[in-house]
């Protein structure tokens, strides 16, 4: 196919973002972004029509396709709304992909006639907000499909449950380790491990991601970069931004300037109402 121009105008954007452990799924329309690369692996699936996209060789059309992390790339879908979801690179989802999908490839397209139920799935979630729980469920029914059912298994338990419900009650999202464990009663070396069998992430990181995300928060509640940067434990905004990029994907200012009508949900939130 022969490329087209680039989009003259970029639109505001509208959708969803729900944030969970180190997976994501932005429920965006007419997003489109420059040539990039990113921490984080992605998912990238066309609701309404296929959306267009350059790996460095020009531009192709795809309905449905997986892309390793640090795989440079850009994309069209300015012309309807898209599913991207993403894993972090060393969790339980990402080693399945990477086995049972690309199998060695920096990315690969996936036949979207064997993911019509799921299309159907995730274009019932753009007219309202989702509890994060549902949209979960969806993602791992979906990554349960591409492995034929038998790569990836979910584990859950009552100390992941107590461990939630202490970080969803924080005033402030900002505990070390040390201080996780010993309201468990857990030597932290013991949380840790009970933390990354659960997850596939280590507690650091994800204490890491749940200090990014209550700046994100902040940000759209109408804080500055900086002083959502400083409240949640960031040296300062450029450190903020470097991080989310890192580990989201996306430029962090580019997304919220154009996002007047995007809601972001967490697994630390209360249930959507």
């Amino acid at each position: 196919m022969e490329a087209k121009a680039e989009p003259s105008a970029r639109a505001k954007l509208k959708g969803y973002i729900y944030y969970w452990y180190n997976q994501s799924l932005l429920l965006l329309d007419a997003f489109e972004a420059a040539m990039h690369r990113h921490y984080p692996m992605e998912l990238h699936i066309g609701l309404e029509r296929p959306f267009r996209m350059d790996f460095g060789t020009g531009w192709r059309e795809y309905r449905a396709v997986v892309i390793d992390s640090n795989q440079p790339h850009r994309f069209d879908g300015s012309g309807g709304w898209q599913a991207l979801l993403m894993f972090g690179p060393d969790g339980k989802a990402t080693e399945c992909l990477r086995r049972e999908v690309l199998r060695g490839e920096g990315f690969r397209e996936l036949d979207a006639g064997n993911l019509g139920p799921f299309i159907a799935a995730f274009s019932e979630l753009k007219d309202r907000a989702h509890p994060y729980e549902e949209v979960k469920a969806l993602f791992n029914d979906l990554l349960r499909s591409l492995s034929e059912g038998a790569a990836y298994v979910e584990l859950s338990s009552s100390r992941m449950n107590e461990i939630m419900g202490i970080l969803r009650n924080l005033p402030e999202k900002r505990m070390s380790a040390e201080e996780l464990a010993g309201r468990i009663g857990l030597s932290e070396s013991r949380l840790a491990h009970v933390f990354k069998e659960e997850t596939g992430i280590t507690l650091r990181r994800f204490l890491l991601w749940l200090r990014l995300m209550e700046a994100v928060k902040g940000i759209f509640q109408g804080m500055t970069f900086t002083d959502a940067a400083y409240e949640a434990g960031f040296a300062d905004s450029a450190h903020l931004s470097r991080t989310y990029k890192m580990m989201c994907g996306l430029n962090l200012s580019d997304l919220l300037n154009r996002s007047p009508d995007v809601r972001i949900i967490t697994c630390l939130d209360r249930p959507v109402t």
